[in-house]
């Protein structure tokens, strides 16, 4: 088993004072393009992880990022997801999964772009994300032109997204 890689952490309370950590990284899986990401949940001392975390998804990208509702239960991890069974990490869609008891367990795979396969954009290797005073979820994403024939990203060309789960609306931010 290989060791898990390339950590994001965000720190939070159970309401009662318990601290608790939650962590996701990546399976460090050089030999495949496809790369198992775990959630790894921390409480007490932040040493009190376990050995063996929750699968979350597979994904060919480091992209993914996690963040808590500091005025809830509500914990998400957004990625970007290879759209195909091809591993080309420039043809992705940006995907999330929500937790609302402090990542105890965790909801379905939701896909927010949902790129048709005709579509000339997908999304690029970067996720950001956070939850505002009213508890919605917000994630800012890069997306850029895809060439489907030679399946690659533009590199002169990038949009900069954003989309949030209270009004489910895609909004282009910056197109540079």
């Amino acid at each position: 088993s290989e060791p898990y890689i390339w950590p994001m952490i965000v720190g939070d309370n159970d309401g009662g004072g318990t601290p608790i950590v939650h962590v996701v990284a990546m399976e460090g899986n050089t030999g495949s393009d496809y790369s198992a990401m775990v959630y790894f949940r921390g409480t007490g001392a932040f040493t009190n992880y376990g050995t063996c975390g929750k699968f979350i998804d597979s994904t060919t990208a480091i992209s993914y990022t996690v963040a808590q509702d500091p005025n809830s239960n509500k914990v998400a991890i957004a990625y970007t997801k290879a759209r195909t069974a091809a591993t080309s990490r420039e043809n992705n869609d940006v995907a999330y999964r929500m937790s609302n008891d402090l990542g105890v367990t965790w909801g379905p795979i939701v896909n927010v772009t949902n790129y048709a396969s005709s579509a000339k954009e997908r999304a690029s290797q970067e996720t950001s994300t956070l939850f505002d005073a009213d508890g919605c979820y917000h994630i800012l994403y890069v997306a850029a032109f895809y060439d489907s024939a030679a399946s690659q990203l533009a590199d002169q060309e990038a949009k900069l997204y954003h989309w949030d789960d209270c009004n489910n609306c895609r909004s282009l931010v910056l197109d540079a």
